[in-house]
């Protein structure tokens, strides 16, 4: 994605185009679409990286100079795809990251400082990139204070509070592994919400869970999630403790065992890390 920017730069500058070109054609979903991707997952994808250069960063002094300019890369393009989940997740991977380093090198002061200026530049980033601030502006109005009916179906409150009226709260096994659409449809079209129906899945991979596999499935979920993160606090592993608290993040917004993207992303490092200390155990 570096080398990408640097090739859209060279091609205004040769064809006389403004910046404006630059953040107008490679913003939120259009840059995601270029990529063949989703901006949420791409920006997932970018914050895990910022993760992994910080680490680098600490462990390794060789190459610090380009970790940073590959941590400042990332940080733009989470900028530019402009998805407020992921960019509250950067927000809390940053803030997470100074945390640690104050515990491990008991040096409060440079921490403070750091937590005080990652939140300046976020709410900086947020309420002056023009295509980040209108994600967030009116946010409250936008989002749960909708007069047009035939748009509330867009909107992830409307779609939860939808589903909360009509699930089961009750269910031990659920509906079963392919009946989440079916049962969601069910529950839009007795709310009104049309625009909904056969669009959106419940953009919660927690309530997704519940419809799938009911309580039974929640909370292996949920304990599959904590038992991961005691492995990485236990074995002090900063990579693994940031990669499970961006995915738990992400499970408030989006269904990803739902999608291939999500399902293979998680999967793929969550078995990684497993099979890391699995193999340590074994030693």
């Amino acid at each position: 994605m570096t080398f990408y920017l640097i090739f859209q730069l060279v091609l205004i500058i040769e064809t006389g185009a403004g910046l404006e070109t630059l953040f107008h054609y490679n913003t939120h979903y259009n840059i995601a679409k270029r990529f063949g991707s989703h901006n949420t997952y791409l920006s997932l994808y970018l914050v895990f990286s910022v993760g992994v250069y910080l680490n680098k960063l600490v462990k390794n002094k060789k190459y610090r100079l380009f970790t940073l300019l590959l941590i400042i890369s990332s940080v733009l393009y989470i900028v530019i795809l402009a998805s407020r989940s992921q960019f509250i997740a950067l927000g809390i991977l940053l803030i997470v990251s100074a945390i640690i380093y104050i515990f491990n090198k008991r040096e409060l002061a440079k921490g403070v400082i750091a937590i005080f200026l990652i939140s300046g530049l976020l709410f900086f980033l947020m309420k002056n990139v023009h295509f980040l601030s209108y994600r967030f502006d009116k946010i409250m109005e936008r989002e749960f204070n909708i007069e047009n009916i035939d748009k509330r179906g867009d909107k992830r409150f409307y779609r939860w509070k939808s589903i909360y009226n009509h699930i089961d709260k009750n269910t031990l096994f659920g509906y079963g592994t392919g009946d989440e659409m079916e049962n969601l449809n069910t529950f839009y079209q007795q709310d009104n919400l049309f625009s909904a129906i056969n669009k959106y899945n419940a953009h919660n991979e927690y309530i997704s869970t519940y419809i799938r596999w009911g309580w039974i499935g929640l909370v292996l979920l949920v304990i599959f999630l904590i038992y991961q993160f005691s492995l990485s606090i236990k074995n002090k592993d900063y990579l693994y403790f940031v990669f499970i608290l961006i995915i738990a993040h992400l499970c408030l917004y989006e269904s990803i065992f739902g999608v291939q993207k999500g399902i293979v992303f998680f999967f793929f490092f969550s078995s990684l890390f497993l099979h890391k200390y699995k193999i340590q155990s074994i030693d």
